[in-house]
């Protein structure tokens, strides 16, 4: 019972990011399930392959929540676990799974991203490392190399990570090994990674020998959602939302909806709103960033 609760809950939430980010994008075939045109169709790009942090997505497919709000929800894996908020931007997909940081900085950058729900309310993302490597804190970083997964947000957390504990972030070496992650770490191409999940790579090295893992949330890291649902707000709108959801989240709303407003103002505003019922969609206004130039010192391990 929990489990269906759940499941239909993501379904809604799925349905309410294709409200706000445009009800039938150029990327969706929309229809009304209830005059048997069919249901919505919805493409997803995933953040990693499918892993326990998307279970409730499957749960909802599973169990027919998805069926049951109109929605026929299409997954897909990342070439680049970078690549969701371009794809969303570009209107190659409808929505993504992002991280929270990294969707502030594809906002600031200019791309036309939003997020609309939280998957992973809380920070996952750890760094790893043998338990002989001498790492045991933030302050034994210095003149090691760390392992990242390519995300524009790991080396700005990783100089503040080593700002914080007295390191010069400049002493770190910081390859992009993107998604083989273990791998570098357990062929000692790295002396620890960052931008792996204690969840998912703390449980699968754990089981292949000693190793220590820090979150980050304990090397100083304010808390974040890890796992955020993304849409574009400014997808063309030519088409019509299907009464069985969208009147369901927002009964105030004609079937129709507008374009929302841009992200700056924080919220949108569905067509034919005739009560402030619909001000609970809300978009993510845009947060100023930090810009801090950082000496280049990437490299990319190609690991066989």
């Amino acid at each position: 019972m929990k489990t269906t609760r759940f499941g239909a809950t993501i379904a809604l939430g799925l349905a309410a990011g294709l409200a706000l980010s445009a009800c039938g994008s150029s990327g969706a075939q929309t229809g009304d399930s209830t005059s048997g045109a069919g249901p919505t169709q919805v493409s997803m790009l995933l953040d990693w392959a499918p892993n326990p942090d998307h279970a409730a997505l499957y749960a909802a497919q599973h169990t027919g929540a998805y069926d049951d709000a109109g929605l026929s929800v299409s997954f897909a894996t990342p070439s680049n676990t970078a690549d969701a908020a371009r794809e969303v931007s570009l209107g190659r997909v409808d929505l993504a799974i992002s991280y929270e940081p990294d969707t502030l900085i594809a906002v600031e950058s200019g791309l036309d991203v939003i997020s609309v729900a939280a998957l992973i309310p809380t920070s996952l993302t750890s760094l790893i490392t043998r338990a002989d490597s001498g790492i045991t804190s933030a302050a034994d970083l210095g003149g090691k190399t760390i392992g990242l997964s390519g995300l524009a947000s790991q080396e700005p957390t990783i100089d503040f990570i080593a700002r914080n504990a007295g390191v010069d972030p400049a002493t770190i070496s910081l390859p992009n090994v993107q998604q083989s992650l273990n791998q570098a770490l357990l062929t000692d191409q790295v002396d620890a990674i960052f931008g792996a999940f204690r969840n998912i790579e703390g449980v699968e090295l754990a089981a292949q020998g000693d190793f220590v893992i820090l979150p980050a949330t304990e090397l100083g890291v304010p808390d974040y959602a890890e796992l955020v649902i993304i849409a574009n707000p400014q997808a063309p709108t030519t088409r019509r939302c299907s009464p069985r959801w969208s009147r369901r989240r927002w009964p105030c709303c004609r079937p129709t909806v507008s374009d929302v407003s841009p992200p700056t103002t924080g919220r949108p505003t569905p067509s034919g709103c005739t009560t402030t019922g619909c001000s609970r969609a809300r978009s993510t206004a845009r947060r100023p960033l930090p810009t801090t130039t950082y000496p280049e010192r990437r490299t990319t391990i190609v690991l066989p």
